[in-house]
């Protein structure tokens, strides 16, 4: 099993317990660690790939941080709104968006187009996420974007990232 950099902005997962992982607590708004426990051997190894997570329901965000990070390479930025999201890409780039559809403060869509207008934001790509009977499956096509359909398997998740993230 790989071994993870976690960075939780503005929520803490409760009850993780592993050596396995470092965890760090990153201040967005300031743009600086504020914290970081860390398995001393990890602090040696090169840079991981990041995956942004963009998800308002903090118990999907919490399933999310922790399987992805148990069960793939990646590190995970998680924060809980639009808004967070485009603060956060000023703090780390990612290779791999992962953005809820329905966002309190705007549509997965929209946050999307966003993103991908700043420099170095075109490329990474994105999973859409929904439990939407109906996501405007005209709109991803246009934009060649990958979804997946709450409730998921994690092993499809993690197959769908790891097949857009090389």
């Amino acid at each position: 099993m790989s071994k993870n950099t976690v960075f939780f902005l503005g929520h803490f997962l409760q009850n993780v317990q592993s050596n396995d992982i470092v965890f760090s607590v990153m201040d967005v708004s300031n743009r600086r660690q504020i914290g970081m426990l860390q398995n001393s051997a990890e602090a040696s190894k090169g840079v991981q790939k990041t995956i942004l997570v963009v998800e308002d329901n903090a118990a999907i965000g919490n399933m999310l941080v922790a399987s992805i990070s148990l069960l793939s390479p990646y590190r995970v930025v998680w924060v809980s709104n639009a808004t967070q999201a485009l603060e956060a890409v000023s703090c780390v780039m990612p290779q791999l968006l992962l953005i809820d559809y329905l966002l309190p403060d705007m549509s997965g869509i929209a946050l999307y187009d966003r993103l991908h207008t700043d420099k170095g934001l075109e490329t990474p790509p994105v999973i859409l996420m929904s439990a939407a009977l109906t996501l405007p499956m005209n709109e991803l096509v246009m934009r060649k974007l990958a979804s997946i359909e709450k409730p998921f398997h994690l092993r499809e998740l993690i197959d769908q990232m790891q097949a857009l993230v090389c």
